[in-house]
């Protein structure tokens, strides 16, 4: 599920550079939102056994980038790739998070095996 996410995630965040550039928004991407979609590539890709780093994007994606959703009232219109990436945006790396926190590739996220018991 998470290697769809990241395929998924890199077109949406290219496509939505692209508009917001040349509509000059571009200082847009440098919300909360886009640097915890950048945290969690990162969780999944560079350093996937980091339990600080697992803790804390479990925290941002399914608190407030979640719950965002709700206060910005974001809605899913198939025919706008704006609202479209706005959803996927907020309410994917939630689902990514949950399913690698309850049902982990063990070979590939959770502490290491030398981790001490503290971090496990």
């Amino acid at each position: 599920f998470y290697k769809m996410y990241t395929c998924q995630v890199l077109v949406l965040l290219v496509a939505r550079w692209a508009v917001y550039r040349a509509k000059r928004w571009h200082y847009y991407l440098l919300d909360f939102c886009y640097f915890a979609n950048v945290l969690l590539l990162a969780h999944l890709w560079l350093a996937p056994h980091s339990a600080l780093l697992s803790k804390v994007t479990f925290a941002f994606t399914t608190g407030p980038l979640t719950w965002s959703t709700v206060a910005f009232r974001n809605s899913m219109v198939y025919h706008d790739l704006d609202k479209v990436t706005s959803v996927f945006l907020h309410l994917g790396p939630a689902c990514v998070s949950w399913a690698v926190r309850w049902h982990p590739d063990t070979s590939r996220f959770g502490p290491a095996a030398d981790a001490p018991l503290q971090e496990r």
